[in-house]
């Protein structure tokens, strides 16, 4: 027999599939003028509107083979991945906290919409390359209550530490805005000093900075392996329709960052023993 748990993993998983198919229509219509929460979803290219059997998540793409039932253009992948991304990030983080007990309960939310509004700044940010305001104040928001859940957490063993690791985020933005107001926005943006706020609420410093320093070897190895294949294959995107990357190019770093802080999020990461020197 299927186990009562099993049962509220598929329903999470479930649950996840449709908020995603939300999440898709956040990331496309946001900054566009059109109405988020109304209005019915119709095909891009011949604007045919879709059918309730046309809009199940991850199912109607794989029914359709990845193409409108209308005019037989391609789907973008982005519907598919962040329906599938959000259902597993439902399920996944119901599996890792218990919910069991209320204050469980209430970082599984906490958490969850954390996880979805991370999925919607990278789509968003590799589309459009930038971040939008609303999408970081709300991640900054929910960031700062997990870290004061925390700094009221009992098992902290000194107030002093407490405050630092509540700081977390300002001090780690600083670097950012530094690197921001010097190069004139050149080098980095400062959607990624405001991105990095959040992410040091939500860790701590100790696995904050670990998050970030991780963030620029992904970007560094990514990009080597990017060009590198690009010169293989004489300049061919991946990307299509878009100009190949050189090394000139905008490359977009939220993602980085982003797939780094739920890395040391799973896999607490203290890359240079912090919580050792400071006692943290």
């Amino acid at each position: 027999m299927i186990g009562e748990f099993t049962l509220i993993l598929f329903f999470s998983f479930a649950l996840g599939l449709f908020v995603g198919s939300f999440l898709n229509v956040v990331i496309l219509r946001f900054g566009t003028g059109l109405p988020i929460s109304t209005g019915r979803s119709k095909c891009f290219s011949c604007s045919a509107t879709l059918k309730w059997h046309e809009l199940m998540p991850v199912f109607s793409f794989l029914f359709l083979k990845g193409k409108c039932r209308a005019c037989h253009s391609k789907i973008s992948y982005q519907y598919f991945l962040v329906e599938l991304i959000t259902g597993l990030i439902f399920a996944s983080l119901t599996y890792l906290y218990s919910i069991g007990f209320i204050q469980n309960f209430l970082l599984l939310m906490a958490y969850i919409l954390i996880g979805c509004i991370l999925l919607s700044i990278t789509v968003y940010d590799l589309r459009h390359k930038i971040i939008p305001d609303t999408f970081v104040f709300i991640f900054i928001t929910l960031s700062f209550l997990v870290g004061l859940y925390r700094f009221f957490d009992t098992e902290q063993l000194s107030l002093i530490f407490r405050i630092i690791n509540l700081g977390a985020g300002p001090i780690l933005f600083l670097p950012f805005y530094g690197l921001w107001k010097y190069s004139e926005g050149r080098w980095i943006g400062l959607g990624d000093g405001k991105l990095v706020v959040g992410i040091g609420f939500l860790l701590n410093l100790a696995e904050g900075i670990s998050a970030v320093v991780i963030a620029f070897w992904i970007g560094a190895l990514w990009a080597i392996l990017y060009l590198s294949f690009q010169k293989i294959t004489h300049g061919f995107s991946l990307w299509q329709g878009r100009t190949p990357i050189t090394m000139k190019s905008e490359i977009p770093f939220a993602p980085f960052l982003i797939i780094s802080t739920i890395l040391v999020f799973l896999y607490p990461i203290d890359l240079f023993s912090l919580h050792l020197l400071l006692g943290i």
